[in-house]
């Protein structure tokens, strides 16, 4: 095998068939199986090129930027106010969220 996809005789009958501009050779052509194997590559080729520029312009108009622990702490603390949280559920995430409101002013002010 000399590691060609598309043989050299389908190759050939292509050739002859476009130089007699004989549309029924090159019908038949187009039915070979290495022919409908290159038209189904070249097809997937261009639907995943087509789907990967629709994901990207998606993603990208996208935010995925996390809330802030300052942020994440109000929410919580919303749901303390309408009971739907216990005092010290409360205080644990307050903790939690304590420490990573510190940590976040450490960074905003060793920064400058």
């Amino acid at each position: 095998m000399t590691g060609r996809i598309v043989p050299r005789e389908a190759v050939h009958q292509l050739a002859v068939a476009m130089a007699a501009t004989d549309w029924e050779a090159i019908w038949r052509f187009l039915h070979t199986t290495p022919a409908r194997f290159v038209i189904g590559l070249t097809i997937l080729a261009i639907l995943s090129v087509i789907g990967y520029y629709i994901v990207r312009a998606t993603r990208d108009s996208m935010d995925f930027s996390a809330p802030s622990a300052n942020e994440l702490l109000a929410d919580f603390r919303q749901l303390r106010e309408s009971e739907r949280m216990s005092e010290i559920e409360f205080r644990r995430i307050k903790q939690t969220l304590g420490e990573q409101i510190r940590g976040e002013t450490r960074d905003v002010g060793g920064e400058r």
